[in-house]
């Protein structure tokens, strides 16, 4: 089974995670903006019960250095601790931004230390918008580095869902255009999206075909879903109501997993023409209905793991039934195929990292985004 997923990762470029016992050297704020997680120290806390004074006696042998550019533990119950020393070889003071780049962290917690004198700053998805010393999507706090000195910061982290810690320190000015471009294309992206929408929904007024409703609510889900996973929705949206913006993630993932279903029952004529394949398709749909209702009456956590290997069987699944369908000659299948391919393959990808089997990467964060 190893083998398999070296296969899987070799495949896609990525190398498998690799983990050591040492020291890194400091981050210093001379050198370029670079994800920092090969220089950062980790330590798991399976029980949650360690504390900021506990952490700080642990021995060096205690904490883990990871080789992932981007650390990945997949769903854990456990909670986190990052240690990572920020030095100033200058000759004058260094004002820096130290982002997580991941929107969904329950609990996470900044402890910055100077000297003697150490500073706790508090965040969260679970506490309002405006709580934030940043205005943004993700996790972003102040750094100032006096010259000549050094600055140690301790993350301590929880979250019900999959965790991973996309870590950078920027410059202002390097923070700012980098979010610019960010935003300018999840502009383009939510835009092309929403016209998607809208054209089918011409083409349903014109045609009356029912395909083209279901397509529409797929994608009215799959924007939800897009835009809750990659925080965009908290902000605008329901900036007040962290319990909503905290638990959407799961519920959009069901309503746009139902819809899909729906649609590619009704497109590829599933019932009719691999009628016992349908009954899965089903079967997945009722998955998918669940994972609605228990990310409102049960929590979060339980959801979206649900969510997650529905989402990883579904893409699997029906990649099969329309490259069987496709051998078969019928005729929708070319035009399924030729639309979906790549996002279903997107699914299973972004499925896999989510679940800890892939390490992060571009490829596997933005693949899903291709071809919905």
């Amino acid at each position: 089974m190893r083998f398999f997923w070296l296969i899987i990762w070799s495949c896609l470029g990525l190398a498998p995670p690799v983990s050591g016992v040492g020291s890194p050297a400091s981050i210093s704020v001379t050198e370029p903006t670079e994800l920092l997680g090969q220089r950062i120290l980790y330590f798991e806390d399976p029980t949650g019960e360690e504390s900021y004074a506990s952490i700080q006696n642990k021995a060096p042998e205690n904490w883990t250095i990871s080789s992932q550019d981007i650390p990945t533990f997949g769903f854990t119950k456990s909670r986190f601790w990052l240690k990572m020393r920020i030095e100033n070889p200058g000759s004058e003071s260094a004002f820096r931004y130290l982002e997580a780049e991941y929107s969904h962290y329950d609990e996470i917690v900044f402890y910055v230390r100077r000297g003697q004198e150490t500073k706790e700053i508090h965040l969260g998805d679970l506490k309002n918008f405006s709580e934030r010393l940043i205005p943004f999507r993700n996790f972003i706090i102040p750094l100032t580095i006096e010259a000549q000195s050094e600055i140690e910061v301790l993350i301590s982290c929880k979250t019900s869902g999959p965790l991973f810690f996309p870590i950078q320190l920027w410059t202002p000015d390097g923070l700012t255009v980098a979010k610019a471009k960010g935003d300018h294309f999840a502009g383009y992206y939510y835009g092309l999206l929403l016209a998607m929408l809208c054209y089918n929904f011409f083409l349903l007024i014109t045609t009356r075909r029912p395909f083209y409703l279901y397509y529409c609510l797929y994608i009215g889900g799959f924007v939800m879903f897009q835009a809750s996973l990659h925080g965009f929705a908290f902000p605008l949206l329901w900036p007040n109501a962290p319990g909503w913006a905290n638990l959407c993630v799961a519920f959009f993932l069901g309503l746009s997993l139902f819809w899909m279903c729906v649609f590619t029952r009704n497109f590829l004529e599933t019932r009719t023409q691999i009628p016992r394949a349908d009954r899965l398709i089903q079967g997945l749909m009722l998955v998918s209905l669940t994972v609605m209702f228990l990310s409102i009456f049960v929590g979060y956590a339980t959801a979206v793991r649900l969510g997650t290997v529905a989402a990883l069987v579904l893409g699997l699944y029906l990649l099969g039934c329309s490259v069987y369908l496709l051998k078969r000659s019928y005729r929708p299948a070319y035009f399924y195929m030729l639309a979906f391919s790549m996002f279903l393959f997107g699914i299973v990808v972004n499925a896999l990292k989510q679940l800890g089997i892939l390490p992060q990467s571009f490829f596997a964060e933005y693949a899903i985004q291709i071809g919905p």
